[in-house]
C-alpha cells in the first residue's frame, strides 16, 4: 500500500518537489539590524526566503568564505543575478567580516562571536535528495511490492532505513537548514519515520514496515507542502 502512495505521489507531480531545492517560505525580518549600503534592500529581501537575518548577523567570514556561501546560496535557488552576486558578496564580507561586530543587534552586543562549524557539509538540499533520500525511500516502499526473501534482502531494507534516517540528521546542518522551525521538526520527523521503518525491518515486521512507509509519504508531502521550489542551477 506504501509503495502504491508513493507512485500516485510521483505521478501527481511531486517528483519535482523531491529532486529540486527547498526553499523556505520569506521570513517576517525587516533587514532594520543590517547596516546600511547598496546592497541591504536586496540581501535582507533574498537571504530572508530561507533564513533569518540572525544566521547573517551573528557571522564573521573572510570574502572567500562568504563568495563561498553565496554560490551555494544561489546553487540552493536564492534569485541573484548575475551582477548582484559580487556585490552581496563585498557587502557581507565588509560588514560581517573577521572581528567586525558593527552590524550585530543591540542585545546581542558584548557576546562571543560565533564559533565556527566543525561541519563541512559538500553537498546540497537537491544533491541529497537525489543520491541518498529518493533511493533509501524507494528500496522502503518497494518492500509493499516486494517482499524481502532472505536475510540479505532484509539487510539492505535495515540500511537503507537507517541511511534515510541520518538524512534527516543532514538536513539540519549548516546552510541545508531552511529555518529553525518547520524545517527542523520536518528533518526530525524523517528521521522518526525512518527508525520506524529501520526497527519494523529489524524484526521483518512487513506490516509495521508498510506503516512506516505510509508515515514517510505524509512526512514528504507535509513538507513540500511547507516550502517553495527552485530548479537547480
Amino acid at each position: 500500500m506504501a509503495y502504491r502512495f508513493w507512485m500516485a505521489f510521483r505521478l501527481a507531480g511531486l517528483l519535482a518537489a523531491l529532486t529540486m531545492v527547498a526553499q523556505a517560505q520569506p521570513s517576517q525580518d525587516s533587514g532594520n539590524d543590517l547596516p546600511e549600503g547598496e546592497q541591504k534592500g536586496t540581501v535582507a529581501g533574498v537571504c530572508t526566503q530561507c533564513h533569518s537575518l540572525e544566521r547573517i548577523t551573528s557571522s564573521r567570514h573572510t570574502l572567500p568564505e562568504w563568495a563561498d556561501i553565496v554560490k551555494n546560496m544561489v546553487a540552493d535557488g536564492a534569485t541573484l543575478k548575475e551582477e548582484e552576486i559580487e556585490k552581496v558578496t563585498q557587502y557581507l564580507a565588509s560588514h560581517f567580516g573577521p572581528g567586525n561586530s558593527q552590524a550585530q543587534p543591540p542585545e546581542r552586543a558584548g557576546s562571543s562571536p560565533a564559533q565556527p562549524s566543525a561541519f563541512k557539509p559538500v553537498a546540497n538540499v537537491y544533491q541529497l535528495m537525489k543520491a541518498i533520500i529518493i533511493p533509501a525511500s524507494d528500496v522502503i516502499w518497494h518492500v509493499a511490492m516486494e517482499e524481502p526473501k532472505d536475510s540479505q534482502e532484509w539487510a539492505v531494507v535495515q540500511n537503507n532505513a537507517l541511511t534515510l534516517a541520518e538524512a534527516g540528521n543532514l538536513l539540519m546542518i549548516g546552510r541545508r537548514a531552511k529555518d529553525q522551525g518547520n524545517w527542523m521538526k520536518a528533518s526530525q520527523a524523517l528521521i522518526d519515520g525512518a527508525t520506524l521503518a529501520f526497527k519494523a525491518a529489524e524484526a521483518r515486521d512487513v506490516s509495521a514496515l508498510n506503516a512506516a512507509g505510509d508515515q514517510l509519504v505524509r512526512i514528504c508531502a507535509n513538507c513540500h507542502r511547507q516550502y517553495k521550489q527552485s530548479p537547480p542551477r
